[in-house]
């Protein structure tokens, strides 16, 4: 941590600490996204009972026994993880609903489509390509360019794409020719639980 008094050389010194941050916005207080791994999000109940208006004289009666709490804490271990705790200590179901409240909306708006498609239809995958999913969802919406989807598509809902191909964009054999382009391959989740249930 950097030091920098006034008229006097800075100098830097070592420094290790969490920030608390307390707020009754459960679900979208941040954007936190899906691969990051800095936060413990935890939800903490109303205390029951009798409101407590000698908080401050409690906390300053607490310190002796914080102070002897904390010297005969083991060193911390930085073995396991730069940040000390691992994805698997610090994930709770509270983290899900923070990463999924801070997808974009079009990230959502896709998500939601494509599920209907799959609900709508007897295929368990399709191709598109950004221009064939503009094309078919977004027609009208002038907020929504070829180029934003191929970006949400690639860095935030991670679908793989083909190589150079022929294809049928969403499966309508009868009503589209074949095209040639780089698709997108999108899967059924439920083919997928069922794939992992046989495996």
């Amino acid at each position: 941590m950097s030091v920098n008094p006034k008229h006097v050389q800075g100098y830097s010194i070592p420094f290790f600490g969490k920030i608390i941050m307390c707020t009754n916005k459960v679900r979208d207080f941040m954007r936190i996204d899906k691969e990051e791994n800095r936060f413990w999000i935890r939800y903490i109940k109303p205390v029951p009972g009798k409101k407590n208006t000698r908080i401050d004289h409690d906390l300053f009666d607490e310190i002796p026994k914080f102070i002897r709490y904390l010297s005969q804490m083991p060193p911390i271990d930085f073995t396991h993880d730069r940040l000390v705790f691992t994805l698997e200590e610090t994930k709770t179901d509270h983290l899900d609903d923070v990463k999924s409240e801070s997808k974009s909306w079009l990230h959502k708006e896709l998500e939601i489509l494509i599920e209907d498609f799959f609900a709508n239809s007897q295929h368990n995958s399709f191709e598109a390509t950004s221009k064939d999913i503009k094309e078919e969802w977004f027609i009208r919406n002038n907020q929504v360019t070829i180029g934003y989807i191929r970006k949400v598509l690639i860095q935030e809902m991670k679908i793989p794409s083909c190589k150079m191909k022929r294809y049928q964009p969403f499966c309508k054999n009868e009503t589209v020719t074949e095209r040639v382009g780089i698709p997108f391959f999108f899967e059924s989740a439920i083919k997928k639980f069922s794939e992992k249930l046989d495996m």
